[in-house]
């Protein structure tokens, strides 16, 4: 049988209950606000407080995508485990995330 793992990044928010259940791993986009950077999905900021900064900000919040080296260290560790992956992502129409898990298409992981 195949050891398949599943792949998204953190604008699928879905509870994280799923997350947990389903084994998914989660490659983190990141929040701007002025000039401090939070990654998502909770790791830097919390979605209360994320709000709680909309409130009182005078600019709205910009978006980063990960980096192709996120995927890698997702990907790598995935593939270390013996498993199989499908990487599921933002639209290219709306993020640049999908072009920087792409970039690792046909990378040889094993000499990583």
């Amino acid at each position: 049988m195949i050891n398949i793992a599943i792949v998204t990044d953190s604008t699928s928010d879905l509870p994280r209950n799923i997350y947990e259940e389903y084994d998914l791993s989660v490659v983190p986009l990141s929040v701007v606000f002025g000039a401090k950077t939070y990654l998502d999905d909770g790791i830097d900021i919390k979605e209360d407080d994320f709000y709680k900064m909309m409130e009182s900000s005078t600019e709205m919040p910009r978006a980063a995508q990960p980096t192709p080296g996120d995927f890698i260290n997702t990907y790598s560790k995935l593939i270390q485990q013996g498993k199989e992956i499908i990487s599921i992502h933002i639209s290219r129409k709306l993020s640049g995330t999908l072009n920087s898990a792409e970039l690792n298409k046909g990378l040889n992981f094993t000499k990583l």
